[in-house]
């Protein structure tokens, strides 16, 4: 009787030893899964305040609320105008306007953005859209040359289209130079006018068409 009693009691102290070793590496793996979080959100604090700085050092001078300039983004800082007005897609660098013309090197017109800026700003675009830039690396920082930027399908409008490849030196809205010009003056513009010749290949003729709808419209 007593050994029965006594190898009850070994198999309760064992299963009890168990419980408490599971419950430790529980713990332990709890603790190591909130360390990661708080690590992920420090990171993602340090991406965001290293954008917003490169968004206010390169695009503040001309798209700000104190700006003499007027532009088709007046705060380059507000991050909710910027979603709304699809000048920024959370989580989607190669659909962000912002994004694009960084690399296609037309923002900013004094200067050039660097390589690890314009990465800062692309890891931030995709923070914006809840996603890991590290998980990421196959995550094209933009289009291939050739490939036309969004505007088709669901894409940025004519609007925005115009308002990123054009308002800059033409002009915004109603105060446009170019009102009522045709999709035939414009793709020929863009194939003879030295300061347009860089956006060959860039817009599709569906977004050229888009363009000229929206200086009908105007």
């Amino acid at each position: 009787m007593g050994k029965r009693w006594g190898s009850k009691i070994a198999v309760v102290s064992g299963l009890t030893l168990i419980v408490l070793s599971f419950q430790n590496c529980m713990s332990s793996h709890d603790k190591f899964n909130e360390n990661l979080v708080d690590l992920n959100a420090i990171n993602n604090e340090r991406i965001t305040a290293g954008a917003l700085g490169v968004l206010q050092t390169a695009c503040s001078g001309c798209h700000s609320p104190t700006s003499a300039t007027t532009t088709p983004i007046p705060d380059i800082l507000d991050v909710d105008a910027l979603t709304a007005d699809d000048w920024i897609v959370p989580g989607e660098p190669q659909n962000s306007p912002v994004y694009l013309v960084m690399v296609d090197g037309l923002m900013p017109h004094d200067g050039e953005i660097s390589a690890s800026d314009r990465q800062m700003v692309r890891d931030w675009i995709i923070v914006l859209g809840g996603g890991d830039p590290n998980a990421s690396p196959n995550l094209p920082p933009a289009p291939p040359p050739g490939t036309p930027p969004p505007g088709g399908g669901g894409g940025p409008s004519g609007t925005v289209l115009y308002n990123t490849y054009c308002a800059s030196c033409h002009g915004v809205g109603a105060a446009s130079t170019k009102r009522g010009r045709t999709a035939g003056q414009i793709t020929n513009a863009i194939g003879t006018v030295g300061q347009m010749v860089g956006l060959q290949g860039q817009l599709s003729p569906a977004q050229i068409q888009a363009i000229a709808d929206y200086l009908g419209s105007i």
